[in-house]
């Protein structure tokens, strides 16, 4: 059983060929990422100062965290059916540093900072022209809004202002509004009713003075905020009147938008109930399901491994631990590695692969000397490569050999050369053209490993019924595991334990769900006899067999038994002869010599580089909000509104 379980693919291994693979790709990433430009908005403190003749003197504090070098901030303020804001002035000041004026277009000086007015209809854009490069800057901003941004009526005055608008295309974090009343207005909390419009997580409140003040702790992209405020007629004495009574208007056009909020958030909570609700029935029934079934499940899989997953005792012709030539060398080496490994196929099979291309004359291996030009056409030394290059008229036989050959030479080009031109490709092209088609380049040889693995099947080689029971296994593994995740709300600590011990054997038992059939059990034991052999047999007290052909497929069957320098190493002390052959040299060379210092398994991973994305859904708040108030004296914001006036937004370059 021990034996069974040590093919099971480990953690350490994926782990290296992950960090290899980062390691190969950070050229690309920290290129990609030192050039990045973006920006965000960190905070956006609004203050408003309510002034007796019905005018509005604003001041917006935004704070803007750049990646990137950025020379402007631009504000869109939209005064629609209204006068056009006043700008009275603009500051800046980075990392929290003391504030910094900025000039107006007409009377600046220095010409990369200064802020400039431009009216386009009904928007008015201001910008503030400052270079910052990857820090944070707080940009203010201050306007007045002319005298009208307040109505006064006969009955009370009323504020229905925009004050975020939905132009800004990006989000606008922690949000702060604060509308002070008139100075020397005397006004209480009893004497204001203030509501807020936008998402509905947002809360507004009076202080005990009539100041407003409305907060959101993440405000989204296009999303716009208003007030709607009821003061006393008299705190707004100068503004200009008119006609009618607003408050009953007022009144009524906010219940009716409280109570579709407030109808909105009851509708989310009762949601919320049902979902979790249903959530601890499922948990309750997979509790005790699982908890009936999991010593079940787990004997019937140990009974389902004995019967379609322990691999066929069979009895090889050798007797001892080596087996000394190969039983089967009509096969192409990840078709042996397939067959060693339960079907799984490795990137050493692809070395395999070439190295047998290249030993059979599928194939032909050559130095060259490739002319390199500097700067102003100079002529530079040439660069040694290695090229490889199909033989003209040379078949491939097996078709695995054959489909390793159209997946490495999809990387070749043209090389000029003495002779002509000769279509070929190197290490370094294959890195090339698996970072420049990293899609193409891993689906080409997962298509390969497939083609390996079935030729592996197709062979008589794997039981395929042994397969299917594999995936029927893994999947009664679920049993377990959600009676163990259910325990986590019923709390009962026998029922996890058990749960637990249950979904280790049966993940056990379904990882070892793999056997070969008679044919490759019988294989299988001859292969692993010659790695023994390999291995040791510097070591055994006969003479090795000096054959240089047999000894090339013997270090390609080395590369997919994953000892080839092991069994190098020992060839180049014990049979020096056969080393120093011509005819051995360029299986030599994979190991020792020529142009490269590393084994080619390595010249293969560092040409797989990808990159994956993944995306974040937003946590929603709407539920867990405070409730509106019709009445306006605080509470949650509401979903309507929109007519108050401003807004707009804003951005970055």
């Amino acid at each position: 059983m021990s034996r069974r379980f040590k093919q099971c693919p480990g953690v350490i291994l994926p782990l290296i060929v992950l960090l290899m693979m980062l390691a190969a790709a950070w050229p690309v990433i920290y290129t990609r990422t030192a050039h990045a430009k973006d920006y965000q908005m960190t905070e956006s403190q609004i203050t408003a100062q309510l002034v007796a003749d019905g005018s509005l003197q604003v001041s917006e504090a935004r704070t803007f965290a750049f990646e990137g070098d950025y020379s402007y901030v631009y504000w869109d303020l939209e005064h629609d059916g209204q006068a056009a804001p006043l700008i009275s002035g603009a500051t800046w000041a980075q990392d929290g540093g003391d504030p910094t004026r900025l000039s107006d277009a007409d009377s600046a000086t220095d010409r990369n900072e200064f802020f400039e007015v431009e009216e386009r209809g009904s928007t008015t854009r201001v910008t503030l022209h400052h270079r910052a490069s990857d820090t944070q800057v707080c940009y203010t901003l201050s306007y007045t809004l002319p005298a009208g941004a307040v109505e006064r009526h006969e009955d009370a005055a009323q504020l229905y202002w925009k004050a975020v608008g939905d132009g800004w295309d990006l989000e606008l974090g922690a949000l702060r509004v604060t509308v002070l009343p008139p100075e020397g207005s005397a006004l209480t909390k009893a004497d204001v009713r203030a509501w807020a419009h936008g998402p509905l997580w947002g809360n507004v409140a009076i202080a005990n003075d009539g100041t407003v003040t409305l907060t959101v702790d993440s405000l989204p992209a296009q999303t716009f905020v208003e007030v709607r405020a009821l003061y006393p007629a008299d705190a707004f004495a100068t503004a200009p009147l008119v006609d009618g009574l607003i408050e009953p208007t007022v009144l009524a056009e906010e219940q009716q938008l409280a109570d579709e909020a407030n109808a909105e958030r009851a509708a989310a909570r009762d949601a919320q109930a049902r979902e979790e609700a249903r959530e601890r029935r499922i948990f309750w029934i997979v509790t005790v399901v699982g908890a009936v079934f999991s010593v079940g499940t787990a004997a019937g899989l140990w009974l389902m491994f004995r019967k379609y997953g322990r691999e066929y005792r069979v009895a090889p012709a050798y007797v001892g631990k080596y087996w000394r030539e190969d039983p089967r060398p009509d096969l192409s080496p990840a078709v042996i590695g397939a067959m060693m490994r339960m079907g799984r196929v490795e990137t050493r099979d692809m070395t395999a692969c070439l190295m047998s291309l290249t030993d059979s004359g599928a194939v032909r291996m050559q130095q060259v000397d490739i002319p390199q030009t500097g700067l102003f056409g100079r002529e530079k030394k040439p660069k040694r490569e290695l090229l490889f290059s199909r033989v003209s008229g040379a078949a491939i036989v097996d078709d695995v050999d054959a489909a390793a050959a159209d997946f490495l030479f999809a990387a070749a080009r043209e090389y000029a050369l003495p002779d002509g031109t000769l279509r070929a490709f190197t290490f370094d092209d294959l890195k090339d053209y698996a970072q420049d088609h990293p899609n193409r380049y891993v689906e080409d040889f997962k298509d390969w490993k497939r083609t390996a693995g079935a030729a592996a099947e197709a062979r008589g080689f794997i039981d395929t019924t042994s397969k299917t029971m594999k995936v029927f296994a893994f999947a009664l593994c679920v049993l377990p595991l959600l009676a163990m995740m259910a325990t986590f709300t019923v709390g009962s600590i026998v029922v996890f334990v058990l749960s637990l011990v249950s979904l280790v054997a049966c993940a056990l038992f379904a990882a070892a769900m793999n056997r070969r059939t008679r044919e490759g059990a019988e294989l299988y034991a001859y292969y692993k006899g010659l790695r023994n052999y390999l291995r040791d047999f510097s070591r055994l007290n006969e003479a090795p067999p000096t054959s240089v052909i047999i000894w090339r497929r013997f270090l390609v069957l080395a590369t997919v038994f994953g000892i080839a320098d092991e069994v190098a190493r020992q060839l180049k002390v014990t049979l020096p002869q056969v080393v120093n052959d011509p005819a051995f040299g360029p299986s030599w060379w994979w190991f020792y010599g020529g142009i490269y210092h590393h084994a080619p398994a390595t010249m293969f991973n560092t040409a797989l580089a990808s990159a994956h994305s993944a995306a974040a859904a937003e946590i929603a708040k709407t539920a867990s909000s405070s409730s509106s108030s019709g009445g306006g004296f605080g509470g949650g914001f509401t979903g309507g509104g929109g007519g108050g006036f401003g807004g707009g937004g804003g951005g970055a370059g």
